[in-house]
């Protein structure tokens, strides 16, 4: 009875472990897709239409070929040493639980934090193959390519993972493992051929890739040395499908070995370059870097000692960097004077009446005639022919 009671629990348990996309976690069958290379994937992808099946694999003489084309064509062949397998099998593994911020559903999301299964060391040896005489859009491209060849989409691991060598191995995986696999195939090739780029984790809600309100998907940034960026999707077979994303952005900070754990960043915000969170400008996982602002959903530079206003425009700053007159204002002294219509603010900070072209005003002591300033004599009075008069006492 006690030995049914610990089933009973275990059932429970089982059931109500809900994982981040999908069916219910599923034990780890090594070398699975190996065993059964035509097995079609168990639910169908959340973005685009299914891929094609994966490119043959080959287990020989303790060691496991992955052979696939490149973009251009061209065949290729990697042999890694079977026991990798064995070194990099997990048992089925809880990851850290990652805390996000939503202003959306006014409640924290909790989503796990995959980042330590990164590992670039894996694709060391290898990688040069993608990196040879390739920029680094390129590049991004062939690891694509690569997974979209080499694996298939499915549910294996549930909210657990397992390190990219098992998910290449097995040949299948859902988003969490193959952004994991891709990942690590992107920091090895960026460390190797010095690209400069920036990866970054992506968690998102799809279908409501602008309007999150759980966290269910997770796909790839790059952002390149010139500041560029570049999409890439985990489980469908086009690499940026999304015209903009509202999501959570975490940049991977590795070694070859290791990458660390990832720093969360409040809804609406964006883990940059510097480590620190930005304000998030447009729906793409971009900020402005320091000396511009965000206007619409884009990035404004200002020259120096002027300021964005609120309707778009460089404005001279008044008082202080932050602070400009308004339209009809003029800064004087550190503040803004505003004038009556067709007045202008004078040297002294007073409102004087135009007179002539431009902003030209008349000093105390002359008067406007025809568009020129006057000057009479002391007890004399410019008259409205122009003429000087003198005062009647």
């Amino acid at each position: 009875m006690k030995a049914l009671a610990v089933v009973l629990v275990l059932i429970l348990a089982l059931a109500s472990y809900v994982v981040l996309t999908g069916p219910a976690h599923k034990a780890i069958e090594p070398i699975r897709a190996l065993l059964q290379p035509n097995r079609a994937p168990a639910i169908s992808l959340p973005v685009g239409v299914p891929i094609q099946p994966a490119t043959e694999s080959q287990l020989s003489n303790g060691s496991l070929e992955f052979n696939f084309t490149t973009v251009s064509g061209t065949p290729e062949s990697w042999v890694f040493p079977y026991s990798l397998y064995g070194k990099y099998l997990l048992p089925p593994m809880q990851v850290p639980v990652l805390i996000l911020n939503s202003t959306v559903s006014g409640r924290q999301i909790y989503t796990y934090d995959y980042s330590s299964l990164v590992t670039p060391a894996l694709f060391a040896n290898a990688i040069g193959n993608l990196t040879e005489n390739m920029t680094a859009a390129q590049f991004v491209q062939e690891v694509f390519n690569f997974r979209e060849q080499l694996t298939t989409y499915n549910v294996v691991f549930g909210n657990t993972s397992q390190y990219p060598f098992v998910i290449l191995a097995d040949r299948e995986g859902d988003c969490k493992d193959l952004a994991v696999l891709m990942a690590s195939m992107l920091e090895a090739g960026n460390m190797q051929a010095n690209y400069g780029m920036h990866i970054q984790l992506v968690y998102l809600d799809y279908p409501n890739v602008t309007d999150p309100k759980v966290v269910n998907h997770m796909i790839i940034k790059v952002i390149y040395r010139n500041g560029t960026s570049q999409l890439v999707e985990s489980t469908g077979n086009v690499m940026d499908p999304y015209k903009s994303i509202t999501g959570w952005y975490f940049n991977l900070t590795c070694s070859a070995a290791s990458c660390m754990p990832l720093t969360a960043c409040p809804y609406g915000e964006v883990l940059g370059q510097d480590g620190t969170c930005h304000a998030e400008c447009g729906t793409s996982g971009s900020f402005c870097t320091s000396g511009s602002s965000c206007y619409q959903g884009h990035c404004v530079s200002c020259p120096g000692g002027y300021v964005l206003g609120t309707d778009g425009q460089c404005h001279a700053a008044c008082g202080s960097l932050s602070t400009y007159c308004s339209s009809g204002g003029s800064c004087y002294n550190g503040r803004c004077v505003s004038c009556p219509a067709g007045d202008v603010v004078g040297s002294d900070g007073q409102c004087h009446a135009v007179c002539g072209p431009g902003t030209s005003y008349c000093p105390s002591g002359s008067s406007c005639y025809g568009g020129e300033c006057v000057s009479c004599p002391a007890n004399y009075s410019i008259g409205n022919d122009g003429i000087c008069y003198h005062n009647q006492s």
